[in-house]
């Protein structure tokens, strides 16, 4: 009889032990994201119509459309990202009511690429050339 005590026990703290174990791998701490391996980049440039750097731009890059810094008043912008190596789609947003509206432009810039110039024109006019 003391035998059969022992056995019950045993299993009953096998099963207790193996409960925590299951409920701490599935509801445990998350792990980092197991993803391509990247690190974070920036890339800087500059939004121009013809030579002048337009201010108040926003300037997205594709993926990250949340996170879309403006220009300053040089025109100038500088966007953060992970890089894992795919080309990079950077596109131009009117960001703010009260400044002249300017028409949307983008623009793929390949991996490792850290500066570029972005054009864009008033709403309305058309492009040069046309």
């Amino acid at each position: 009889m003391l035998t059969k005590q022992a056995l019950i026990r045993w299993s009953t703290g096998l099963l207790s032990a193996g409960g925590a174990f299951f409920l701490a791998a599935c509801y445990g701490p998350q792990r980092p994201p197991q993803g391509p391996p990247g690190q974070s980049r920036a890339i800087r440039g500059v939004v121009l119509n013809g030579e002048t750097p337009v201010e108040g731009i926003a300037v997205c890059e594709t993926r990250l459309p949340d996170q879309c810094p403006l220009t300053d008043a040089e025109g100038r912008f500088e966007v953060r990202f992970l890089d894992d190596g795919s080309p990079i789609r950077l596109c131009t947003k009117n960001a703010l009511a009260d400044r002249p509206r300017f028409t949307e432009n983008c623009l793929h810039a390949a991996s490792g690429v850290s500066e570029v110039r972005i054009h864009v024109q008033p709403e309305g006019e058309q492009p040069e050339g046309e």
